[in-house]
């Protein structure tokens, strides 16, 4: 009878030391979010709450290294009220840390403090408890470099590169500077084949939500060959008279323009022509160039006439036409129409005088219709009786179906036109 007593009285004594020693284990009452978010330079509170026997035997606050190491930040123990810190996180955290919880303020948050940290406490038994929290710091995004060329050549494909940092990963988006128009959402912009007309400032936008956003600009600068755009047309100066010829052209950079006709006689957009002599007569070719490409080359002939002239350039008003876009445009109807209609009227004025070699309309220009023409005779003719006979016919009504302003009917001395332009000949015999 009493070793079965003893035998239970061993058993109940284990079933509470057991019992007792379980309720007896730190548990954690409550614990920080994890992981714990926090804007740079902000303060972060983790805040444990806990149960123990009654006594804390020792708590620890630790870093964990990406290898799980552990590097002690700060101890309390049983045998010590205040807390000890190790002297490189000073003053960089505040512990308040009592038997039943702890509050651990970590001030002005760097992002270098993004890491997992340990929370280790133990009861005078020893038994231990952790909890990890992994701090994330959310800092602002910040375009940290930029590549992109300041100049490239028409034709060619370009990269520019935004680099960034941010936490949360930030948004990107390429535009155009002042434009709305998104080029691309990612940190590269690719523009392929670029044109004259990409020559711009280019803005990389990054956004995450956090502070400010960030933004930089790549200026553009498109590099393009030389291009004669006008030149002076054919033209005819009386002896010892003045004449200018006229080139003009565009390029990237800004082409410089060179004139020669037997040799070099010009470097400027203008040449002059004082007191015409016989050997100024000739081809005089406009030569552009900028480094860039290919030189641009265009020409135009200089006639001396002793008296008069073969050649005859005339503007004139056609009051009964309107002008449109399609008289810039030698493929359409209406510009065929009148081509033909322009140089019948005309034409058919001279049709008997077996002087007369033919008229070349040049390019019609804003003002009801403005025509420019060219008339061309075989011998030296008076300009003065050649605009007389055409403003004659004019107030006569003998220019076909056109009504013409006489006094709009000029001759003109320096002309100049684009050099894409296509005159239309007629010979004698319309």
């Amino acid at each position: 009878m009493m070793g079965c007593f003893r035998t239970f009285a061993t058993l109940l004594f284990w079933i509470f030391m057991i019992v007792g020693k379980a309720e007896l284990q730190p548990v954690w009452i409550s614990s920080p979010l994890n992981p714990a978010f926090v804007i740079e330079n902000e303060n972060l509170d983790l805040h444990w709450r806990f149960n123990t026997d009654g006594s804390l035997a020792f708590a620890k606050f630790l870093l964990i290294g990406d290898d799980q190491s552990e590097k002690l930040i700060a101890l309390k123990s049983s045998s010590n009220a205040s807390v000890n810190v190790a002297s490189a996180f000073r003053d960089r955290f505040i512990f308040n840390i009592t038997n039943k919880q702890a509050l651990v303020t970590l001030v002005a948050v760097q992002r270098s403090d993004s890491a997992t940290y340990r929370f280790q406490i133990a009861n005078q038994h020893l038994d231990e408890i952790d909890n990890d929290v992994n701090i994330r710091v959310l800092f602002p995004p910040s375009i940290t470099s930029m590549q992109c060329p300041s100049a490239v050549t028409e034709g060619h494909s370009v990269k520019l590169l935004c680099n960034f940092t941010g936490n949360p990963l930030p948004s990107i988006v390429w535009n155009r500077a002042n434009t709305r128009k998104t080029l691309s959402n990612r940190e590269i912009l690719f523009i392929e084949d670029i044109k004259r007309g990409d020559s711009s400032r280019y803005e990389c936008l990054a956004w995450n939500g956090i502070g400010n956003n960030s933004t930089e600009f790549c200026e553009i600068d498109v590099n393009y060959p030389a291009q004669i755009t006008d030149i002076s047309i054919n033209q005819t100066v009386q002896l010892g008279k003045n004449v200018t010829l006229c080139c003009r052209a565009v390029g990237n950079p800004v082409p410089t323009i060179s004139w020669t006709h037997k040799n070099n006689v010009g470097s400027r957009s203008k040449l002059h022509v004082d007191s015409a002599r016989f050997g100024d007569q000739g081809w005089y070719k406009c030569t552009a160039q900028n480094g860039i490409g290919s030189l641009a080359t265009a020409g135009t002939y200089l006639d001396v006439a002793e008296r008069a002239s073969t050649l005859i350039n005339v503007k004139m008003t056609i009051t009964n036409e309107e002008y449109d876009t399609s008289l810039t445009d030698e493929e359409s109807g209406r510009y065929q129409n009148l081509l033909e209609r322009g140089i019948e009227a005309v034409g058919n004025l001279f049709r008997t005088d077996k002087n007369f070699k033919g008229v070349e309309i040049l390019r019609f220009e804003r003002g009801s219709v403005v025509v420019i023409f060219s008339l061309r005779f075989e011998r030296t003719v008076d300009t003065d009786n050649i605009i007389s006979v055409l403003k004659y016919a004019a107030r006569d009504r003998k220019l076909g179906k056109f009504i013409i302003d006489p006094l709009s009917i000029t001759a003109l001395q320096d002309a100049i036109f684009p050099v894409t332009s296509s005159p239309k000949v007629s010979s004698s015999g319309i």
